[in-house]
């Protein structure tokens, strides 16, 4: 078995993770797009769940919703993608 991180490692991804950041927490919790993408960029690093909990509090109750909104459409995003150039293939 080979694990792999392809976050931002092997695939250029976080660019379009952001958009999908952005988008999911103006749905799910009213914010203006800026503002949004401001405080993904703020607390990237950590888990889409705890990046929400340290933004909106712990007990939010729109968190579990939004975490699943985006990892689901995070998930399809893999479908389209290729690797970077210099990933060799074996």
């Amino acid at each position: 078995m080979i694990v792999c991180d392809l976050d931002g490692t092997l695939v250029d991804s976080m660019g379009c993770f952001a958009g999908i950041a952005e988008d999911t927490m103006h749905r799910h919790f009213a914010l203006n797009r800026k503002e949004a993408l401001r405080l993904y960029r703020e607390t990237s690093g950590l888990p889409f769940e705890f990046q929400l909990k340290k933004i909106f509090g712990d007990f939010d109750v729109r968190i579990a919703a939004a975490v699943e909104d985006y990892e689901s459409t995070k998930k399809s995003f893999y479908d389209d993608k290729d690797f970077f150039d210099d990933v060799v293939s074996v």
